[in-house]
């Protein structure tokens, strides 16, 4: 690729400086460490270990996709394959949805958060193809991509019912940008209409989960409110503000003392004493990467 010119080093100057030095931090504090500290969560498995190095988008790929999108990789992708791929995602999203919806509504256990229901694979599916609603105001068909939109109302309709607050209100987020983005190419004349019908749905959405609040949506009624994050930023910080990790993380593998008890199948519960990552997401960076890339980034 160097050879042919095709992707050349795009920044020059102080921009150029910030570029390296955001690689250094990236190599020296999260990628390297990975190898010799902390358990790899590969394990023995050859497949395991190229899918987490190429696949899983909360490992490497989360620290190396800027330095891929900015160094000009960008010109070896097709939006054409991802907009089909997207599309295809979205029906195969949607059929697995409705397979489990009636036990997803109807099975006390997830109501109570005590199932193994993996509602994080749908909000999985939908992030990954989220970005082609983004792609909708250029798009000359955008009836294609209505399974997108569908799969996306549900995913968030099932993060609510698991009081998924952050997941719901990312997924919350994608569709209010869209809107925004669709509204700019909407003639003036026909925009208050647009925003009234937008409003409309929003106020209806609101009543069906007040009218529904002590049943369906009972988990986020008991739980929105409540601050569990606390806690475990505190265990964070007692452990790692009170060693040297704290200015250059402990990798990508690295764990952090924080004793929980999880609800597991059968109705047993499974006690764990550290954690490998955390919600809050500035924390997160100061885990894998240290104070410095922590502050470098932002």
């Amino acid at each position: 690729m160097i050879k042919k010119g095709r992707c050349r080093y795009p920044f020059s100057g102080l921009i150029g400086v910030l570029f390296y030095l955001y690689l250094l931090f990236s190599i020296f504090c999260v990628i390297i460490p990975s190898y010799f500290r902390g358990k790899a969560p590969w394990g023995d498995e050859f497949l395991s270990f190229l899918s987490y190095h190429f696949v899983v988008p909360e490992f490497y790929l989360a620290f190396f996709l800027p330095f891929l999108i900015l160094f000009g990789c960008k010109r070896f992708f097709s939006f054409s394959i991802f907009l089909r791929i997207s599309r295809v995602a979205a029906y195969i999203g949607i059929i697995c949805l409705v397979v489990d919806f009636s036990h997803l509504l109807y099975h006390e256990s997830i109501l109570n958060d005590k199932s193994s229901f993996l509602w994080n694979n749908y909000t999985t599916v939908f992030d990954a193809i989220a970005f082609s609603l983004f792609l909708l105001p250029v798009l000359h068909n955008r009836k294609k991509y209505i399974p997108v939109i569908i799969i996306g109302i549900l995913v968030l309709f099932i993060t609510v019912i698991c009081a998924r607050r952050g997941a719901s209100l990312t997924i919350a987020i994608v569709f209010f940008f869209v809107a925004c983005l669709f509204s700019s190419h909407i003639r003036v004349k026909f925009k208050p209409i647009y925003w009234l019908i937008l409003i409309g749905i929003a106020v209806s959405g609101y009543l069906f989960y007040y009218f529904k609040s002590d049943t369906l949506f009972r988990q986020i009624t008991q739980k929105g409110m409540y601050n569990n994050r606390e806690i475990v930023n505190n265990y964070f910080e007692k452990d790692m503000f009170n060693s040297f990790d704290m200015w250059f993380g402990r990798g990508l593998n690295g764990l952090y003392y924080c004793p929980q008890r999880y609800a597991a199948e059968g109705g047993k519960f499974e006690y764990v004493k550290y954690r490998q990552s955390i919600e809050t997401g500035f924390y997160h960076l100061i885990l894998k990467g240290g104070v410095f890339l922590h502050v470098y980034m932002f």
